[in-house]
């Protein structure tokens, strides 16, 4: 593997060909981004994609990728995972990848870690190389709100939880209580969800 160079706010992100060549083949790169000003969080949006894909299934480590990036939010690869993307939308078309993964023009990924910082590994296999990534790198605030999709008052640009999130909009989340299979019936009457009581039938 590899690090690449400190890559700063404002600058551009992208593969080891920059923008004028493709990447590596059987790469195995590391960035990390910061903010340059303590406090701040960075924003990367994707503008050009042309990263292999193999479809629905397969591909490297079942990713339904050949070559990937993998973003973790914060300042290293123990970070959460934010999941494996690719795409092909500034190449030649070729096989789009699946809906989980699909990295497309426009793609933005922001920090909520306490460091600000995102980090990225690159995997590429040893056969088709494409041409690549470009990404703006933009640090700012963070922005304050609800952070949690599961309450109403989700707010989907916010990167800093403010405890504004009341009212409780995801009953059903088995996975969140150890199920993985059932069935979640609302007992309540009115549509605030948010003090019902619901029942759960195992399948």
């Amino acid at each position: 593997g590899s690090c690449s160079p400190v890559i700063t706010c404002g600058s551009l992100y992208t593969d080891t060909g920059g923008t004028t060549g493709g990447y590596n083949a059987n790469a195995r790169d590391t960035t990390t981004i910061c903010p340059d000003v303590a406090g701040e969080v960075v924003t990367v949006t994707f503008t050009y994609v042309d990263l292999e894909t193999s479809g629905l299934n397969g591909g490297s480590n079942a990713t339904g990728c050949w070559d990937y990036l993998t973003v973790f939010d914060g300042m290293d690869t123990t970070a959460t995972n934010l999941g494996d993307y690719c795409g092909e939308e500034s190449g030649d078309g070729g096989t789009a990848g699946g809906p989980a993964n699909e990295l497309a023009i426009g793609t933005t990924f922001t920090s909520t870690d306490a460091s600000g910082c995102l980090t990225f590994t690159f995997f590429s296999d040893g056969s088709t190389q494409e041409t690549g990534w470009e990404a703006d790198i933009t640090c700012n605030p963070p922005l304050a709100g609800c952070t949690d999709d599961c309450f109403a008052e989700f707010d989907p640009a916010a990167n800093s939880d403010d405890g504004s999130c009341v009212t409780y909009i995801c009953p059903c989340d088995l996975q969140g209580i150890g199920l993985t299979t059932g069935t979640c019936t609302d007992g309540g009457t009115d549509s605030d969800i948010s003090d019902d009581t619901f029942m759960i039938t195992l399948d």
